[in-house]
């Protein structure tokens, strides 16, 4: 009875993504009793492929080699079950980054399924939607997406539809289009919402939804989407929606500056990671680690972090080289070759931070190639996001060497790339140097075809961080007696923060404008303005007050 229970509702519970009752019902049932069973040994094998571990999946794919050798080619209930086998199959090489070889065997799926069986089909063009995107061929995993959307619809079956849209949506977010992505994931979610049934796969279109929230710089409706995610994703027994909400919410934390917060929550994600294993957020996982780290000052462990991967920074930066079919971004919960470009990013950010607060400057060359070649390798595949992230870095190393004009012409170029899906902060997380160089492109009329509005929009957002732990916002008035703390008569905003902490360093009038790519004339308004909320009449006087409300 129990392995019939398997037989026939293992496939449907685990494409409905109720992982954690399907791996109750392995653990409670002796492995001799499902040996037979080619039916059981594809939901065991499925089970462990959807919980990023291959591995796990070899015991059943031997033995399911044994028993679909005796099947009959024609019977439509043995077609049916070869059809899963090979879609098993093509699963199994995407998560081995086969997937030239995953999708002849999908092909060959397709010829051998009945066309009414709109479940199995389901299983084929999810495995081929995979294949497709790491192949980087945006226009069948589009159309195998699209199918799957369409059987699923067919077949009144939600959980396919959902799967084809949330595929769909990752693929618009991988290559820029945020705007797509919401228009093909919220309506979805709006749907199963009233619906009242939300099947675990909602906890993806959430953490997809988060994103572009996150990234537009929506902070509060990205907090309530990635919350929503979790909640639907203790249904499932996935860890990711979890850990990747800990990552988004150590990035919020970090973008108001509350590094300790930050920390606290990458370390909750990595300490869950260490248990869970998850295929789809590791590499993630470890990129926020090694920005709070850095953050923190801790350059050892986040030279650590990337260890493993082959990245070394001791006297000379080495990296594994980037190969023409590797991927740089994953995509699909079936790929566990590792997503690697933010591990390329990650190492980026560690030489800048040698270089810009260590003076450590040997390594920031072989640096900026490796920028470019990531630059390169992105908009190649139209990776938008990641080109983006690589820009901004390289635009700072220039900054850094003092090579002005091409830290502003990446600047401009990410800014171009990253009007049309309306980023926001993705620019934000990179601090002063980069809203400096906003400002200076504003001022010099060097956006080119970029409306200056998404550039305003963009420093709004810098100047909404939280600018002091201190006492913002109280009012003391004129009459502070002599012995009382200090306190602030107005907020001082991030760009004055950023000028303040200059002035401390002792740097010029031209050398804060060159650093924060800014006018002279601006920098004096900034001055002149901080002066003023600190009520000091001089430089000396501004440090002194500054320090006493620990701004410095």
């Amino acid at each position: 009875t129990a392995v019939r229970l398997i037989e026939r509702h293992g496939m449907d519970m685990l494409m409905q993504w109720h992982v954690k009752t399907v791996e109750g019902w392995m653990r409670a049932i002796p492995t001799h009793w499902c040996e037979e069973s080619p039916q059981a040994n594809l939901a065991f094998a499925w089970l462990h492929i959807l919980r990023g571990n291959p591995t796990g999946a070899f015991p059943y794919l031997g033995r399911l080699q044994g028993l679909f050798s005796d099947l009959q080619a024609g019977d439509r209930d043995d077609d049916a079950l070869q059809a899963k086998w090979l879609a098993l199959q093509s699963m199994l090489l995407n998560a081995q980054g086969k997937p030239d070889e995953s999708v002849a065997l999908g092909r060959q799926a397709l010829e051998i399924a009945p066309k009414d069986d709109l479940h199995v089909l389901s299983l084929i063009y999810l495995g081929l939607a995979g294949a497709y995107q790491q192949l980087d061929d945006y226009d069948q995993a589009v159309e195998a997406c699209q199918y799957l959307i369409q059987h699923g619809r067919a077949a009144d079956n939600s959980v396919s539809e959902l799967l084809g849209i949330s595929s769909l949506g990752l693929l618009a977010l991988v290559h820029g289009q945020y705007h797509l992505a919401f228009e093909i994931v919220s309506p979805g979610l709006e749907r199963v919402e009233r619906s009242g049934s939300l099947p675990p796969i909602c906890s993806s279109m959430y953490g997809e939804l988060g994103v572009i929230y996150y990234q537009w710089h929506q902070l509060e409706l990205a907090h309530k989407s990635f919350r929503r995610a979790i909640q639907i994703s203790t249904l499932s027994g996935y860890s990711d929606a979890e850990l990747y909400y800990a990552v988004i919410l150590s990035r919020l934390f970090q973008i108001q500056g509350d590094v300790d917060a930050a920390a606290a929550e990458i370390q909750k994600a990595v300490d869950l990671m260490q248990v869970e294993a998850p295929a789809a957020v590791r590499e993630e996982v470890i990129s926020q680690h090694v920005r709070v780290l850095l953050a923190q000052g801790h350059l050892a462990r986040a030279e650590a972090a990337l260890k493993p991967y082959g990245f070394t920074f001791q006297e000379q930066f080495s990296y594994p080289g980037l190969k023409p079919d590797q991927p740089l971004t994953g995509t699909s919960r079936e790929n566990t070759t590792r997503p690697v470009g933010v591990l390329y990013l990650s190492a980026l950010r560690i030489l800048l931070y040698c270089a810009r607060d260590r003076g450590e400057l040997g390594n920031l060359q072989p640096g900026i190639e490796l920028a470019g070649d990531l630059i390169t390798e992105a908009l190649q595949r139209q990776y938008v996001p990641l080109a983006l992230e690589a820009l901004l870095l390289r635009a700072q190393m220039q900054g850094v060497l003092g090579n002005n004009p091409a830290g502003l012409a990446d600047v401009a170029r990410a800014v171009e790339l990253a009007e049309p899906g309306g980023l926001v902060s993705i620019f934000v997380e990179e601090g002063p140097f980069i809203a400096g160089a906003l400002e200076g492109l504003l001022e010099s009329g060097g956006l080119g075809g970029v409306q200056p509005e998404y550039v305003r929009s963009i420093l709004a957002a810098f100047s909404k961080e939280p600018s002091t732990k201190t006492a913002a916002g109280e009012q003391p008035g004129s009459d502070q007696k002599a012995g009382e703390p200090a306190k602030l008569i107005e907020p001082l905003t991030g760009r004055e923060l950023d000028v303040l902490r200059l002035v401390a360093m002792g740097l010029t009038y031209n050398e804060i404008a060159n650093q924060l790519y800014i006018s002279v004339n601006t920098v004096r308004s900034h001055v002149k303005a901080l002066y003023g909320k600190l009520g000091a009449d001089n430089r000396t006087r501004a440090i002194e007050i500054a320090r006493q409300l620990q701004l410095l």
